[in-house]
């Protein structure tokens, strides 16, 4: 089928339709320690994300009512050495995203340290062993 651009001009109207909605659900993964205190680093981590100008409340008007927490934050993991949380913190595009968890990391340790929250790094301990001859 050949149509002409002259029809086509005449005949066809473009629309251009936007992505709607481009906010995007960031993952924010946390370890503290075993023997850290889950509830008050949950808590930390609510009060960074909501304090953030950026971050974006996606719950409807009855998840609000219902008693929906703003923050989602999940255990995700018992690792090595940690205890594994994550956070769902919504912002309205990817490159917002990306600089809220900037944000947020910086925040949240700050926090951690002041509460007696750690974060775990991993420890390696290495065994050299001796030759029979001594050496």
């Amino acid at each position: 089928v050949v149509i002409p651009n002259g029809v086509l001009d005449k005949e066809m109207v473009l629309t251009s339709h936007g992505l709607p909605d481009q906010s995007v659900n960031n993952q924010l993964n946390i370890g503290i320690s075993f023997d850290s205190d889950i509830d008050l680093a949950k808590k930390i981590i609510t009060d960074a994300v909501t304090a953030h100008k950026d971050h974006i409340d996606m719950r409807s008007e009855q998840e609000k009512k219902n008693g929906a927490p703003e923050v989602l934050i999940r255990i995700t993991d018992f690792a090595p050495s940690a205890v594994m949380l994550r956070a769902f913190v919504w912002s309205k595009d990817l490159v917002t995203g990306n600089q809220i968890l900037s944000d947020l990391r910086y925040t949240i340790k700050k926090q951690f340290d002041a509460n007696g929250i750690v974060i775990p790094y991993q420890t390696q301990t290495v065994v050299l062993a001796e030759k029979e001859d001594g050496k």
